[in-house]
């Protein structure tokens, strides 16, 4: 029989020399260098630096995150390999949407462009027009044709407005559109 001290414990012999090689090697690549003082081909820029400033409990060993991967890309090296394929296929997930986030941006440049496209097709208005949609007289607008941004001289005698422009010159100075 088996004296109580003697008793076989849950975890093996194996788990045992894992855990004390563990507790006996660094927590990452930085610290070692770090620790050793290492320059040259192996030194990491700012590795001492990150060592100190990186508490242990902040580091990425057990749940890394895609977020937390590119608030600080440095970390990089602390995603442990059992976590590289799934942090892969997040990765993949976020670029997805991303990319759709990209293509619904795109969409409404190119929209807001084609519009802009359509107002090249401007009608062209009357003093008369001009007047009314500004509560002035005819006459006052004539007058300052050659001031307002939005005249189209058309010949030496012949003035028209552009709308969109009337529409622009109105919206800049807090007027309200006709």
């Amino acid at each position: 029989m088996l004296d109580e001290t003697k008793r076989i414990s849950p975890t093996t012999s194996l788990e045992r020399d894992h855990q004390r090689r563990r507790q006996r090697r660094p927590c990452s690549i930085r610290t070692s260098l770090a620790a050793s003082g290492i320059r040259g081909k192996g030194h990491i820029a700012g590795a001492e630096r990150a060592a100190k400033e990186t508490p242990h409990a902040s580091r990425l060993t057990d749940h890394a995150s895609v977020a937390a991967l590119v608030a600080n890309p440095d970390r990089v090296v602390d995603v442990p390999v059992n976590q590289i394929a799934a942090l892969l296929a997040s990765l993949a997930s976020e670029q997805a949407r991303l990319v759709a986030i990209q293509g619904v941006l795109m969409t409404r440049m190119l929209e807001s462009q084609s519009a802009v496209a359509n107002e090249s097709v401007d009608h062209l208005l009357t003093a008369e027009e001009v007047a009314k949609a500004l509560g002035v007289t005819r006459r006052w607008v004539q007058r300052r044709a050659r001031r307002l941004p939005f005249a189209r001289r058309l010949s030496e005698h012949a003035v028209r407005y552009s709308e969109s422009g009337l529409k622009r010159w109105m919206g800049n100075r807090h007027m309200r559109a006709p």
